[in-house]
């Protein structure tokens, strides 16, 4: 796999100053088993005003028909508990401000039950929704209820949802295991001349979770051709506590060359934790450095790959897929409410139209593989988009240079608490860390990724 090269930021950037003021949109009460909902205004939006339509995109009305719940676009997912959680009503937010319509959302946690229980009672009284399943699977007869009998539409978003949703973008999380894998192995490879002998410890999600299980099948892939290798599989199940207990557990009594795993921030957090708690943790380039790669492009991982604490990361593109489903379905599903009132079928999402990476409020950047993205027609009937177009790399050598989410994130929203954790770390920290680590600081304070984004408050 290709890897990102610097390129050149400026040019690529184009956010819009101010934006954050376009909008005021409501924010719904957290439903279902009230468990997980969002912390920061439990019921609390009043939906007070709607701005403009951003850069003048299709606003979704019609001149003879009005939308019967008055526009309203309602987004349901699993949990809110972490930034990636919250980065994903994020991306349908700033498109919905655009387009003048309101976005609420929820997050009934992981039990299929209870998630579509709640399918139901928003399809009732919204006029769409986007849903990050909790399941693959297992909300199909739920979707065909809000299509068929409250005539509501329903996109996926990010996570394979199964049968009935009108289209969905997704990670490439098989490809993005694979990527890891090879990464440590060459590391590996460059390091020692040969991966022989050398152990890879791989700390693994929930398999019943789609993407973990992808990733976790991917990294698999590449290592049954590396039999030289000495590979360990850790089962670390599905929360940041049992994932540090697994990584605790492991580095007290054992050693490795690299640690890979299926997801990072907290999770590669508790990982360096570990290390650090046995006298294992030595910044990159020191010859007792353990490598360290995972997947999903925290702000937290990039600020680790800046310290010289991990080595690489994977990033999903969250808002590239997240207002790229916003988009289309505006587009080709809500372009007219006629079909509420006429009984037709809801609109369908053609499978030839083509996507690329937004460009308000900020030129996102998905890799330097550029091109447009294309549906393809899956076998269980849904229109399915892979985001990025190639898996790539976040490290040392690029992680300032792009608008990645995680750059993007901390200028829109606020730095996250784990960007600025602290390690205990053997050895004297490489000069090139504290170069990196300003410069980012820098492009954050004068707005290189974008400026802060006040609506996104309310996730």
């Amino acid at each position: 796999m290709k890897k990102a090269t610097s390129g050149n930021r400026r040019s690529r950037r184009n956010f819009i100053k101010g934006a954050g003021a376009a909008s005021v949109i409501a924010l719904a009460g957290c439903s279902g088993d009230g468990g997980n909902g969002n912390g920061n205004g439990n019921g609390n939006g009043n939906g007070n005003g709607n701005g403009g339509n951003g850069n003048g995109g299709n606003t979704g009305t019609s001149q003879s028909m009005e939308w019967e719940n008055g526009k309203s676009i309602h987004y349901i997912g699993p949990t809110s508990e972490s930034t990636w959680w919250r980065a994903q009503p994020a991306g349908h937010l700033i498109e919905a401000q655009k387009r003048d319509w309101e976005l609420s959302f929820s997050f009934p946690g992981w039990d299929p039950a209870a998630f579509n229980d709640e399918i139901l009672t928003r399809a009732q009284s919204n006029d769409a929704l986007i849903i990050n399943p909790a399941a693959f699977g297992a909300h199909s007869q739920a979707i065909r209820t809000a299509n068929e009998q409250y005539n509501t539409p329903v996109a996926g978003n990010n996570d394979g949802v199964g049968e009935g949703a009108s289209h969905n973008i997704q990670s490439a999380n098989n490809a993005m295991g694979q990527l890891m894998a090879n990464e440590a192995i060459s590391h590996l490879e460059e390091k020692y001349g040969s991966a022989e002998g050398r152990t890879i410890a791989h700390f693994q999600g929930d398999p019943n979770v789609t993407g973990w299980n992808r990733r976790a099948n991917g990294v698999r892939s590449v290592m049954d051709e590396h039999p030289e290798v000495d590979y360990v599989e850790l089962s670390s199940g599905g929360s940041v506590s049992s994932w540090s207990e697994a990584a605790q557990t492991y580095f007290s009594s054992n050693t490795a060359d690299a640690a890979i795993t299926d997801s990072d921030g907290a999770f590669s957090q508790v990982i360096l934790d570990a290390l650090s708690a046995n006298d294992m943790l030595y910044y990159r380039g020191h010859e007792d450095h353990v490598f360290v790669g995972g997947i999903d492009g925290y702000p937290s991982s990039a600020m680790f790959v800046r310290k010289g604490l991990q080595d690489v990361t994977v990033p999903q593109v969250p808002f590239c897929m997240t207002q790229n489903i916003s988009k289309v379905m505006y587009d080709h599903i809500l372009a007219d409410p006629s079909f509420q009132q006429s009984g037709n079928s809801i609109p369908e999402v053609p499978t030839d139209i083509e996507v690329s990476p937004p460009t308000n409020p900020v030129e996102m950047y998905w890799g330097d593989n550029d091109e447009t993205i294309s549906f393809e027609e899956t076998d269980y009937g849904t229109p399915i988009a892979y985001a990025p177009p190639e898996p790539f790399t976040l490290t040392r050598e690029n992680a300032n240079e792009h608008n990645h989410w995680a750059n993007v994130w901390p200028a829109w929203k606020g730095r996250t608490d784990l960007m600025d954790v602290e390690f205990s770390v053997q050895g004297d920290a490489p000069s090139w860390t504290e170069d990196l680590i300003g410069e980012f600081n820098d492009n954050l304070e004068n707005g290189e990724y974008g400026e802060r984004l006040d609506y996104l408050d309310q996730i």
